[in-house]
């Protein structure tokens, strides 16, 4: 693990206030996170094959 994974790990979760943390997985279904997902990863393909393009 490099230093800066550890460094934002260590910053990231135990000092952050629980309210800041995500916990989309608490108010989602696992149906409902699927689909967000899924279209982020979408989103992430068309924006390759876009930037190749170009």
């Amino acid at each position: 693990m490099s230093r800066r994974r550890i460094c934002s790990h260590t910053t990231d979760y135990p000092l952050t206030p629980q309210r800041f943390q995500p916990g989309d997985e608490v108010h989602l279904s696992r149906p409902s996170l699927a689909v967000v997902y899924g279209a982020f990863g979408a989103g992430l393909a068309l924006g390759a094959m876009l930037g190749r393009r170009s």
